[in-house]
């Protein structure tokens, strides 16, 4: 049973909780109370598109498609998009990348005595694809104002995106091998 002295207009606007038999009450603010509904929203979202695989990359690729075609048409954005790929590498990284992540760790089984243990990465699917969405959709809304447009040379951008992707290929792929992947 919790009571509270002060007028029913304030009552609304407080939250009560019991802590150790105490009773402690406490005023948050509108946007507190607005970060808290959108966060749980955002959740139950989540948590119904998870066994959507199919429909969720589609509206990865979507969101890809729009953003290589504004970039294109616009002819511009091509340090964000920089930036856009080297986070998506960062995340495809941490997607093919082992959980135990030593030196000694876990390999596939060579011969049919050996247990058998599943590849887990550092980054679960949802996880990746939910980084990919979310940074093409905010690389996307970057492209609408011309403060990111950062005039750059592309052609360099793109060599070193390329010879960054090389480097990193080469070396989770020989770590793969390593593991008996």
């Amino acid at each position: 049973f919790i009571t509270h002295t002060r007028t029913r207009t304030h009552c609304a606007s407080m939250s009560f909780s019991i802590q150790g038999g105490e009773e402690k009450s406490e005023a948050l603010p509108l946007l507190e109370r607005l970060k808290r509904s959108f966060k749980i929203k955002a959740q139950i979202l989540l948590d119904r598109l998870n066994p959507h695989v199919g429909k969720r990359w589609a509206v990865a690729g979507t969101l890809a498609l729009l953003y290589i075609i504004r970039v294109w048409v616009a002819s511009g954005w091509y340090i964000v998009s920089y930036a856009l790929g080297i986070y998506i590498l960062n995340a495809l990284i941490g997607f093919v990348t082992p959980l135990d992540d030593s030196d000694e760790g876990p390999t596939l089984p060579m011969t049919n005595d050996e247990e058998y243990r599943p590849f887990i990465g550092q980054l679960p699917e949802f996880k990746l694809w939910q980084n990919i969405a979310v940074s093409t959709a905010l690389a996307l809304l970057a492209t609408m104002t011309y403060l990111t447009d950062v005039p750059v040379y592309w052609p360099v951008l793109l060599l070193y995106l390329l010879i960054l992707l090389a480097l990193t290929l080469k070396k989770q792929l020989q770590d793969m091998w390593k593991r008996g992947y």
